[in-house]
């Protein structure tokens, strides 16, 4: 419900949503660290993407993002699969046919 009402500016090509993890990750349990340090997910989401998307420069990273059809159909149907970063890759040629990420 949250994601859909973006696509209603035309130039959105795939909201990203953030990625939650019920464990911690290694260094968080090794060092005793789960309420002082966030894990890199948290990080990344909470942080540096929405930073990128200030920046018009949010991308997609695959599970828990929605896209867009026509942003799909722009760069033939299927995620590009020149790269193992196939869903980043999908946001830079995506992006050519002036579609963009957004981060929430």
């Amino acid at each position: 419900m949250r994601t859909i009402g973006f696509f209603a500016d035309p130039s959105i090509g795939v909201v990203q949503v953030p990625h939650a993890f019920y464990n911690y990750d290694p260094t968080q349990s090794s060092l005793a660290l789960q309420t002082t340090l966030p894990d890199d997910q948290r990080f990344f989401f909470e942080a540096v993407m929405p930073s990128r998307d200030g920046w018009d420069a949010a991308f997609c990273c695959g599970s828990n993002s929605v896209t867009r059809g026509t942003a799909l159909r722009s760069v033939g149907d299927v995620l590009p699969t020149e790269s193992i970063t196939e869903d980043m890759l999908f946001s830079i040629t995506a992006s050519q046919g002036l579609y963009h990420a957004l981060s929430l």
